[in-house]
């Protein structure tokens, strides 16, 4: 949890706000975790593990709130989607279908990411720059040491890697593209995996060595089956949204859906995720959800 800091002079940590503030959070996150349905299913596991419950505990909380850049985006949406999936419920019998729905949330995430092109500072001379080629093959020369800003959600909307790219199509990746394919096949119709949003490939999450060379967070292997297990769980309940958010989702689900946007496909779900039906900006959760005008209200009847 970040929290600020004085490099001069020295401030303990106990003495700043903040720090009181995050134990106090932390302290009510886990009297929830103690005290939910599967406490005794999460004791047991981290009991069968050899970890302490402080031990099991920080790493749930971990897995819960690191990179929330990179699945912010994909949970929210995951909740505005499911109540609309007329076909969700074949999810649970079709795991191929399970990841390409996942795969296709982590397509449509942001929010903006940004890196330092040309891997070395500016030195002044005007031949001091590198070249970078776009999917479409224009080439632009930036100077080295120009900050550019990298927006993830379009990088994953390029025509050159997926077809109708503004549609979200749960079935997409289905079936899911080699690991090392990073092009959209012409022949096959095969696409690449996609990104998680801060730029981490999800093709090169066992390429051993582009991972020692490369900058990439420990979500990026664990997104794929931590999506895919709270869409297990969510697919136990039935919900709805409240009813302002259900006006603005449904005009946006398509009529006719599936692979291709033609019902050919495995799955009668397609949503427009084009970016005039989407939120723009720079926050790191909402940027690519649906303009809803307030957070969504849940309510879960039985558990199915």
């Amino acid at each position: 949890m970040p929290q600020l800091e004085f490099w001069w002079p020295y401030w303990p940590n106990w003495l700043n706000p903040a720090y009181h503030t995050m134990k106090a959070a932390k302290a009510s996150v886990w009297d929830f975790i103690r005290e939910c349905p599967r406490a005794g299913e999460i004791k047991a596991a981290y009991d069968a593990a050899g970890l302490s419950e402080t031990e099991a505990f920080e790493a749930l909380l971990t897995a819960l709130t690191f990179n929330a850049a990179g699945a912010g985006n994909s949970g929210l949406n995951l909740l505005y989607y499911l109540p609309l999936f007329d076909g969700a419920g074949l999810m649970k019998e079709d795991d191929s279908l399970l990841t390409s729905f996942c795969y296709e949330l982590l397509r449509n995430n942001g929010p903006p990411a940004m890196f330092k092109m040309g891997f070395k500072d500016r030195t002044g001379d005007p031949e001091d720059f590198t070249v970078v080629r776009t999917s479409k093959g224009e080439e632009f020369a930036i100077a080295n040491g120009t900050w550019c800003y990298i927006n993830s959600a379009v990088l994953g909307r390029d025509e050159a890697h997926w077809e109708v790219p503004h549609t979200f199509r749960a079935d997409r990746f289905v079936p899911l593209a080699p690991a090392e394919q990073a092009t959209r096949d012409p022949n096959t119709g095969v696409e690449p995996r996609p990104s998680v949003a801060m730029g981490c490939p999800l093709g090169k999450s066992e390429d051993e060595a582009y991972l020692r060379h490369a900058h990439c967070c420990v979500f990026m292997h664990l997104i794929v089956p931590f999506l895919k297990a709270l869409t297990l769980e969510l697919l136990d309940y039935d919900y709805r949204l409240d009813r302002d958010t259900e006006s603005v989702l449904k005009p946006l689900v398509k009529e006719g859906a599936g692979k291709k946007g033609g019902g050919t496909g495995k799955c009668p779900f397609a949503f427009n995720i084009s970016a005039d039906c989407m939120k723009g900006g720079v926050d790191l959760t909402e940027d690519c959800t649906p303009p809803v005008r307030k957070q969504p209200t849940v309510v879960y009847f039985n558990r199915k």
